[in-house]
């Protein structure tokens, strides 16, 4: 039980907020977490999970939890908190601690609706994001995510970093208004570069894929052809913000 005490604490990169280059404090890392439910207890598991809300809350936690559902694994809900660093986790493992002394049955609660669970923590790269000038979207619009998980091969880091920065002009260059956000893992497989495009709904998403491609054409094709050898293998995930789920200090 201790293990899902501490691993609770964790964000995912399919709620978190867009961030670029621009931002003046950027949180620089995402602890996420990530609990495989049991198929046909989702209402039991999200009961609990509101309850852990009121007892953080009542622990003083001033940190946000954002959450969201896998689209392409619909077990598994995803938590994430913001890390300007790493001593960050140590405030909010604390935090969380605190929430489940004062109530010594809560974590039993979540955990018997599980299959398990995963932690990760990601570095947001803002320097290989791409946010364009006027975003069709506006982040509050947003509630479906998409995230392309590019598997370097190792010692191709930098050539598939200078690949992403490439897409990232080429679609600055056509005017494209869909921006992407780039993250790196720090903690389990690497190297490993995700990136994020948010869109209204899954079919916004693929709609809006497919128009931007045709206006990339050759250049973006190009790109593409160039990064392949580098990867080990191309992995995506999809998913859904989850407001009524997430905790607001």
């Amino acid at each position: 039980m201790k293990r899902f005490h501490v691993l609770f604490l964790a964000l995912t990169v399919l709620v978190a907020p867009a961030v670029s280059a621009e931002e003046a404090s950027p949180p620089q890392f995402l602890n996420i977490f990530t609990a495989h439910i049991q198929l046909g207890h989702e209402a039991q598991y999200e009961a609990a999970v509101k309850k852990l809300w009121m007892a953080l809350k009542d622990a003083g936690a001033d940190f946000p939890v954002f959450a969201s559902q896998s689209g392409d694994s619909p077990g598994d809900y995803r938590f994430v908190t913001q890390l300007d660093n790493m001593g960050d986790m140590d405030t909010q493992n604390a935090t969380f601690g605190k929430a489940f002394a004062a109530n010594p049955d809560l974590g039993a609660e979540l955990s018997m609706h599980a299959n398990g669970d995963s932690s990760q923590i990601i570095a947001l790269r803002p320097d290989l994001s791409y946010r364009p000038e006027q975003p069709r979207l506006a982040d509050d619009e947003t509630q479906f995510a998409h995230i392309t998980f590019l598997h370097s091969r190792a010692g191709q880091e930098q050539g598939v970093e200078a690949a992403i920065k490439a897409f990232g002009e080429l679609n600055r260059k056509h005017g494209i208004r869909d921006g992407f956000g780039v993250s790196q893992s720090v903690t389990g497989e690497g190297p490993l570069y995700g990136i994020r495009t948010l869109a209204r709904s899954q079919a916004d998403y693929f709609t809006q894929r497919d128009m931007n491609d045709e206006k990339l054409g050759e250049e973006g094709a190009a790109i593409r052809a160039e990064v392949g050898p580098m990867l080990k293998r191309i992995s995506y995930t999809w998913g859904f913000r989850r407001q009524d789920l997430s905790y607001q200090p």
